[in-house]
């Protein structure tokens, strides 16, 4: 692959998870520090941004199939999510107070947040989950997935480090609308380089009605000629319900259930670490193969996870949490890569919203609900302005790490299906 591609790929991939680390990790912070926001309240904002990103992805991905073009929807795409990320800095009750003297400022907040997050996800999920996704698949070949995947796996790491070590003492001291706009900036100049760099690959467009192309990953008959790929996607779900299980509250967990405010670097560690060993590993998942490599993937999530579960200091935390990261990325390299290979050529559109229902929205609104019960079980509550909150509590690793072990069973019959072609 050209330098030339690798840098745009890196670039509009990195800015990408900026915005998405935002909305997974800060955007849960923003609304219950700023917001009063509760567990509930984030498990619903959680849960309707996947569903607008699952659906956005769907429609939009298909009419890039039947268009065969890429290049527009993510230079435009990500032009105007860029000025969507600066909206968020306008949802504040100290702001709308001025605007609704009247209204409950704090619910209003609130359901503003949830609103506008709908927006910035139709947005981000245009440019970069239907139209990037399927120019990357467009434009690789199977042999050099394993690398470009555990790449991609490290972006959303490398986008929390940035967070983490860079602009997290802004939220820390209040300035959150400067937060927004340095992320939002960002990734509009990404895509005033993405319409500079991105070459758009040829595709063949679609032959079908849009609504055929719509509908095609949902046919019976496709599924039964693509038995490898959904089974692909079945991994993919798994893995995602298992992280959205604790990602949502890992800040909040680590701040008030472990009273450790110095996380920023913790995480640094655990990210940059995690990061190194999995770019290492990039070029084994191309020589031995990814449902080889699988199952050291799962070990090494699994003792993670339970790693998690018993750590209370800052070491432990540092060790155990890329022990985890660690496993989660391959196993999203793993994943992704055997999506790209079993995708059909020129069709790599119509499937990104299927790959959207199983590898976010559904684990979205799972994942966090789940976790959501786990925490509000526990019953551990601290008050704040008058407020009581509750309080995540570790058992979310344990959780997540049963819900892990489920990933054997696509894998079965994917190696299952594998031996028989052999």
């Amino acid at each position: 692959m050209k330098k030339k591609q690798w840098f745009i790929i890196v670039l509009i991939g990195f800015s990408g998870q900026l915005a998405w680390m935002l909305e997974n990790m800060y955007l849960n912070v923003y609304m219950y520090n700023e917001l009063g926001g509760t567990p509930t309240h984030i498990a619903w904002m959680v849960a309707l941004s996947a569903i607008t990103a699952t659906i956005t992805t769907l429609v939009m991905g298909s009419i890039s199939d039947k268009l065969g073009k890429r290049k527009p929807f993510i230079v435009v795409g990500y032009l105007i999510w860029g000025v969507s990320v600066l909206g968020f800095s306008l949802i504040h009750p100290d702001f709308l107070g001025r605007w609704f003297p009247v209204v409950s400022v704090g619910g209003l907040s609130i359901f503003l947040l949830i609103l506008w997050d709908c927006v910035m996800t139709f947005l981000g999920s245009t440019s970069n989950d239907a139209a990037f996704n399927a120019w990357i698949t467009d434009i690789t070949q199977p042999q050099e997935r394993g690398r470009i995947e555990t790449v991609l796996a490290i972006l959303p790491l490398m986008a929390m480090l940035v967070l983490f070590g860079l602009l997290d003492p802004l939220t820390q001291s209040g300035q959150w609308s400067l937060f927004f706009s340095i992320i939002g900036i960002f990734v509009f100049i990404s895509g005033l380089l993405a319409l500079l760099f991105i070459k758009e690959d040829s595709v063949t467009s679609s032959q079908l009605s849009l609504k055929d192309t719509i509908q095609y990953g949902f046919k019976k008959e496709t599924i039964q000629n693509n038995k490898k790929l959904y089974l692909s996607f079945l991994l993919l779900f798994v893995l995602g319900f298992s992280t959205q299980i604790w990602m949502p509250y890992l800040i909040i967990y680590i701040q008030r259930g472990l009273n450790i405010n110095d996380y920023a670097l913790i995480l640094g560690v655990v990210l940059i670490v995690a990061s190194i060993i999995s770019v290492l590993m990039g070029s084994l998942i191309d020589k031995v193969g990814k449902l080889t490599l699988l199952p050291m993937g799962l070990i090494i999530g699994f003792l993670g996870l339970v790693g998690m579960y018993f750590s209370q200091s800052p070491l432990l935390l540092m060790v155990f949490g890329t022990v985890m990261m660690t496993g989660n990325m391959l196993l999203t390299a793993i994943s992704n890569g055997l999506i790209r290979d079993y995708t059909p050529e020129s069709m790599a559109g119509r499937f990104q919203g299927v790959r959207m229902i199983f590898g976010v929205m559904l684990p979205m609104i799972f994942g966090p609900f789940l976790g959501s019960l786990v925490i509000s079980s526990s019953k551990v509550t601290y008050e704040e302005l008058g407020v009581i909150k509750q309080v995540p509590t570790a058992h979310i690793f344990i959780v997540s790490a049963v819900v892990l072990l489920l990933i054997l069973i696509p894998y079965r019959y994917l190696k299952k299906g594998v031996s028989h072609e052999s």
